[in-house]
């Protein structure tokens, strides 16, 4: 056991539970709310978001490959959903490990054939995963297994006022009505989280939370309706005096500007703490804001502490993420998005599950 890790990742069970709770109120008892969980539980560990969803009533589970399902069912026996489809050599495994396959295009739902429960994949505007509309014809012309879910994935659901929103779901409502006569019994799911906050419209059968479940704001520009889950922190290595008109870092970017108290910080790019946070990004150090000064290397950042109220010490631990700087308020300093952040988690942290 590290006694004093150079960092260490909380994950709370409360804020995981609170936010599966809180999108479950969003929709009607009749829609189910499943957890995708995909990137190893986005950068959280499968094993623990699986299992703390599961004890919320959780029954559906999407991942994106078989290598991810395989690894979940050792956790679950729930449904898994695998975003990503098969290939054909696949097949056994998905039917030994019991996952269901998403199915994308005409090739995939042939090879499938009769083999088990199985998902179609709709393209409604997105361009990327999915049948087109023109192809569902021949897609039917299969004669295939018919699916349990019909899906599609929203582009822009984050922009609450885009109208590829309402594009997108008066397509998938037209693949609906097209496909409801040939499968009387499929179900249909089309909303993320941020799919959630769209209204009733977009719920359908099931919504497919994600980024939200683990404290990521759906509403971008209003406050989190969420709770944030995890919390990183980095010991602060080495403190020391720099002078006015002295560099910070690799190559010289920040030149201290007057007499400056410097921490240098055990975290990195190493960690996924991204290098465009260079002289922009912060770490908080008991309640105050401390700017990132020069580059952000591999497994070091220095910050400047000059202003801190209450001066750390070596052996203190610096805050990346906690709840006054969230995962959202970290991927603008990175000029990323917070799924990002999330799932570039630093590897060698010690986690601690709370």
């Amino acid at each position: 056991m590290i006694t004093h890790p150079t960092s260490r990742i909380f994950i709370s069970r409360d804020a995981l539970k609170a936010n599966y709770f809180a999108l479950k109120n969003m929709v009607a008892p009749t829609v189910a709310v499943a957890s995708v969980i995909k990137a190893n539980g986005y950068g959280l560990g499968v094993e623990v978001v699986v299992n703390v969803f599961e004890q919320q009533g959780c029954e559906d589970f999407f991942v994106a490959s078989l290598e991810e399902g395989v690894t979940l069912r050792a956790h679950t026996q729930k449904n898994i959903y695998i975003l990503n489809g098969f290939h054909g050599a696949q097949k056994e495994l998905f039917q030994h490990y019991r996952l269901i396959p998403i199915l994308s295009h005409l090739k995939q739902i042939e090879e499938w054939g009769h083999e088990g429960e199985c998902v179609w994949h709709i393209d409604t505007g997105m361009n990327r995963l999915g049948l087109r509309f023109e192809e569902l014809d021949s897609a039917l012309d299969l004669k295939t297994i018919p699916p349990v879910y019909i899906l599609s994935h929203l582009s822009s659901s984050e922009e609450k006022d885009s109208p590829a929103n309402q594009n997108q779901l008066h397509f998938f409502q037209a693949c609906k009505e097209k496909l409801r006569p040939h499968f009387p019994n499929a179900k249909y799911t089309l909303s993320n989280s941020s799919g959630i906050y769209r209204g009733e419209d977009f719920h359908f059968d099931m919504v497919r939370p994600g980024y939200a479940l683990y404290g990521g704001n759906p509403c971008p520009g209003e406050p989190n309706p969420l709770r944030n889950v995890v919390t990183v922190e980095a010991r602060i290595n080495q403190i020391h005096q720099g002078f006015k008109g002295e560099p910070v870092g690799y190559n010289q970017t920040h030149i201290l500007k007057r007499d400056t108290l410097l921490a240098v910080v055990d975290y990195g790019y190493a960690d996924g703490l991204l290098r465009t946070a260079s002289n922009r990004g912060q770490f908080i150090v008991a309640g105050h804001a401390c700017p990132i000064v020069g580059r952000v290397s591999m497994d070091l950042t220095v910050i400047d502490i000059t202003d801190c109220p209450t001066p750390p010490q070596v052996g203190d631990y610096a805050a990346l993420i906690n709840d006054e700087q969230t995962i959202d308020d970290v991927a603008v300093m990175c000029q990323t998005n917070g799924w990002h952040i999330l799932t570039t988690l630093s590897r060698r942290a010690q986690y601690v599950i709370i």
